[in-house]
């Protein structure tokens, strides 16, 4: 008789293990469902993203284009005004600013734009004027739309400490200097 209960004991330990290998490949199965759905979520989402992602490079593309166009028509000194020489000559400058190319994080190098740089006249602090000097004419070569007349004047804002002072002091009762 003992027998006959360890064999029902085992028969029971067994119907009872094989009720939660069902009840596990029903939840596995639930779970492969539910995976297969969010990964076919994801995959559309991806699609979506992938094509945002080429509306979005093909806007960036076209803004670099119109800001090639603007700055086509402008110079370094502003809006309107033409890098050639205007006293009527229609020499170009003596020197030219390279084209820049950006390459930041995370944006592509598909084109380069060419627009000038900024250029900033070079400021005097009372150190080493014939370099300031040649400096400065190198400036007035470059952006040739400054006339002689308005070269000391722009060069004097840039002086500073005690060379603004001298300046100051020296053209008291003086009609400006040109170049």
């Amino acid at each position: 008789m003992a027998e006959a209960t360890r064999y029902k004991e085992g028969i029971e330990s067994l119907r009872k293990h094989d009720g939660m290998l069902i009840e596990e490949r029903a939840l596995r199965s639930a779970n492969e469902e539910q995976a297969q759905i969010q990964l076919n979520g994801l995959q559309h989402s991806l699609g979506g993203m992938e094509k945002m992602q080429m509306m979005m490079q093909q806007q960036l593309q076209t803004i670099v284009e119109q800001m090639q166009q603007y700055n086509r028509n402008k110079s370094i000194l502003g809006e309107g005004l033409s890098a050639t020489n205007e006293r009527g000559n229609g020499q170009q400058p003596a020197a030219q600013i390279p084209p820049t190319h950006s390459n930041g994080e995370g944006c592509s190098n598909t084109s380069s734009h060419t627009s000038f740089s900024r250029l900033e006249f070079p400021r005097f602090e009372g150190v080493d004027p014939r370099s300031w000097l040649r400096r400065c004419s190198r400036y007035f070569q470059l952006v040739s739309t400054i006339t002689e007349d308005q070269q000391v004047p722009l060069a004097s804002i840039h002086l500073e400490d005690k060379a603004e002072l001298w300046f100051q002091s020296f053209m008291e009762g003086r009609d400006m200097p040109t170049w």
